[in-house]
């Protein structure tokens, strides 16, 4: 950090150290290589955390259109040989 700045640029190779904050708080410092393997790592974290959360995503949808779906007609309309006809009130057709 050059003097007077209050918030350094990103790093750059061959600086030395960055502090880690918690808050405004400095908790820790880390070199270049260090910080960029942790960026990898959070990276790779969020994608994983992206995945499963639509995956879930996904599988509700799939749910949520499975239980909308028209239920099958009882198996007695087809017994007889009648074709169950599916209308707007819900009734079959006789």
């Amino acid at each position: 950090m050059r003097d007077g700045e209050e918030h350094p640029g990103p790093m750059r190779p061959g600086d030395t150290r960055c502090s880690v904050l918690d808050g405004a708080t400095a908790v820790a410092t880390r070199t270049y290589d260090e910080q960029r393997d942790h960026q990898a790592l959070e990276r790779r974290r969020n994608a994983g955390n992206g995945a499963v959360l639509m995956l879930y995503g996904a599988a509700g949808t799939l749910v949520a259109w499975r239980a909308t779906r028209p239920r099958p007609m009882p198996d007695a309309d087809r017994e007889q040989g009648r074709r169950p006809v599916r209308r707007c009130t819900g009734t079959t057709d006789t």
